[in-house]
């Protein structure tokens, strides 16, 4: 019976130092690599005036392109097709949705319930 306890305490401490020991490797792979290492060594990139203004040039640039997508797209609109094109639309009337109260019996479940309670009556006696 003496054998038994240094073995489980044994036992116990293994498996205490391996369960810290997969904390502590969960903790650096999902943790300490979610920020990324600063090298000391590299150097920073400065920003000019003339990659800001670059940047400025293109995104004018774009914009321009884009006025003359929107512009050439626009003139669909003044074909002889399009402005020949018919309505065939209709007016959808207007008409009531739902209920006041949406617990309460509707009419042809009362009429039925009402037939009910009369036919149950009638084999009843």
């Amino acid at each position: 019976m003496n054998s038994q306890k240094p073995k489980t305490l044994i036992t116990n401490i293994v498996t205490g130092v391996i369960v810290i020991g997969i904390l502590v490797v969960g903790y650096f792979v999902f943790v300490n690599n979610s920020t990324p290492a600063v090298n000391g060594n590299s150097p920073q990139k400065t920003v000019t005036t003339t990659d800001i203004g670059s940047s400025v040039s293109r995104g004018v640039s774009e914009l321009s392109d884009l006025n003359r997508a929107v512009a050439s797209g626009a003139g669909v609109f003044s074909t002889p097709l399009f402005r020949g094109l018919e309505d065939f639309s209709t007016v959808v009337p207007e008409e009531p949705v739902g209920r006041e109260n949406p617990f309460i019996a509707t009419p042809w479940k009362i009429k039925i319930k009402a037939l009910e309670d009369t036919a149950g009556k009638k084999s009843a006696k």
